[in-house]
């Protein structure tokens, strides 16, 4: 049984559509549909994303690995690969100190997603482990009340296997986590377990969402939208002192921030671009959150409505909603910069202009070195740009509108005029644009006329003033 999708202009879910994957945990909908499991079944192997087509991909990029499940293989020189399901903080209990070169880990986040109760349906249908609630409640690196592991319980079992990371990771060696949860205190409790482990907290980088819906990005109070990559590393000397931060200087960076990042962009601003940006700045400084306090970034903004900022009605992608501006209407006199949306549009524009045919990756990929951290656009608007100034091909890519390359021609050809125009009144005309000095040598003649006209135009003119 399946949750009903509820279609609407936000979303893509049609009546027949089910949004159930998507839920974190086992529930009973008011609205469910039947689906057939042999269907499901068959998608999942058979599938454009199945488990064959997955299999063969896998087996031509890695054709020549040696694989096991003894990863003492890998160390020694036996194996390329060891594929092994265990409880991590035993598991390097086993393990020789310094043996590691690189960790990469995805820990559960809080109680976001609980994958040991939605994975005992299956291990009761394959009869795998008969003491698996056991094992879920002794070893699961999660919060989970009823398992009588609160906040405290997880972010010890966090501290215990962040000790082991440090243990068998070699000198000068790093560690990547990958992170994300909506709460401030969650969020900073990898950070408070990495340092007090010993290792040097060098740097936090936001990951963006693929697609993120335009109705979530027009949420005053939504959520953080995509992960957080946090970079620790292992060092010879001493790591970098961190500092826990007081309340009162949270909330000054926190409204720092949030005034910075929409002042960079020059328009109203989604909450999820600015909730996103704190734990950087955070991490820049040296600083993190004491796992005490309850404040987080949507508190202090909450606060700060009316006195820093005010919510202004915006639309995106069809979406109608509230974003994020400045309530001094004097500062937004003097804002400088050209919007964000205009500036991103510029870079669309030129891509299309410069590769003659792009993907829709490669206009973002551009956008966000362009434009990187709070200033990186979002999918829906990136696309906005895209359907303004391109016309899609076959294959799925992106080339130039004909009249807007016909708009561009012209604006450069009269820029050219006037440059000409320039030069016969003064020594120097500088010419930045190629397209446009190329178009210098069709307007010559165009020059001359115009030249012509304005001689007769002063001519006439005299002859008025006579």
């Amino acid at each position: 049984m399946m949750p009903v999708g509820n279609p609407a202009p936000s979303n893509h879910y049609t009546y027949f559509s089910s949004p159930g994957w998507t839920q974190h945990s086992y529930w009973a909908a008011p609205l469910f549909m039947e689906q057939n499991v042999w269907d499901k079944f068959e998608g999942a192997v058979i599938g454009h994303q199945g488990l064959i087509n997955a299999k063969n991909e896998s087996n031509a990029a890695l054709g020549d690995v040696k694989l096991t499940h003894d990863w003492r293989e890998v160390l020694a020189g036996n194996a390329d690969v060891a594929v092994v399901t265990a409880d991590c903080i035993e598991l390097m209990k086993e393990m020789p100190d310094e043996c590691i070169d690189y960790i990469f880990t995805d820990p559960p986040y809080d109680a976001s997603v609980q994958y040991g109760e939605l994975s005992f349906l299956w291990n009761a249908w394959l009869k795998e482990d008969f003491r698996y609630t056991e094992k879920i409640v002794a070893h699961e690196i999660v919060r989970n009340e009823r398992q009588k592991k609160p906040f405290e319980v997880y972010h010890a079992l966090l501290n215990n296997s962040f000790q082991g990371f440090h243990r068998v990771l070699r000198p000068e060696r790093s560690l990547t986590l990958t992170f994300h949860n909506p709460t401030f205190k969650v969020r900073n409790a990898p950070v408070h377990a990495g340092v007090f482990a010993g290792f040097d907290y060098e740097h936090i980088h936001h990951q963006p969402l693929g697609q993120v819906s335009a109705k979530a990005m027009m949420q005053p109070f939504g959520s953080a939208q995509g992960d957080f990559y946090l970079r620790f590393a292992k060092t010879a000397e001493a790591p970098r002192q961190m500092e826990e931060i007081t309340e009162q200087r949270f909330r000054v960076i926190v409204i720092e921030t949030c005034r910075k990042v929409i002042a960079e962009r020059a328009e109203p601003t989604p909450y999820t671009i600015l909730i996103n940006q704190v734990d950087p700045v955070l991490a820049k400084r040296g600083l993190f959150g004491t796992l005490q306090t309850g404040l987080d970034v949507k508190t202090v903004l909450e606060e700060s409505i009316g006195k820093d900022f005010v919510l202004v009605d915006a639309k995106l992608g069809g979406a109608a909603g509230k974003l994020w501006w400045f309530a001094d209407k004097i500062f937004v006199a003097r804002l400088e910069q050209v919007p964000l949306t205009e500036r991103v549009e510029g870079t669309v524009s030129r891509c299309l202009q410069e590769k003659g045919r792009v993907t829709f990756t490669e206009v973002w990929d551009t956008v966000a070195r362009e434009f990187p951290n709070s200033l990186t656009s979002d999918s829906t608007s990136i696309r906005e740009a895209l359907e303004l100034y391109g016309r899609k091909v076959p294959g799925g890519a992106w080339m130039l509108r004909d009249e807007i390359r016909l708009r561009l021609t012209n604006h450069s050809e009269l820029i050219a005029l006037l440059a000409q125009i320039g030069r016969e009144q003064r020594p120097v005309a500088r010419i930045d644009d190629s397209e446009t000095a190329r178009c210098i040598g069709r307007c010559d003649k165009s020059f001359n006329g115009a030249r012509h006209g304005f001689a007769l135009a002063e001519r006439e003119a005299g002859r008025a003033r006579v």
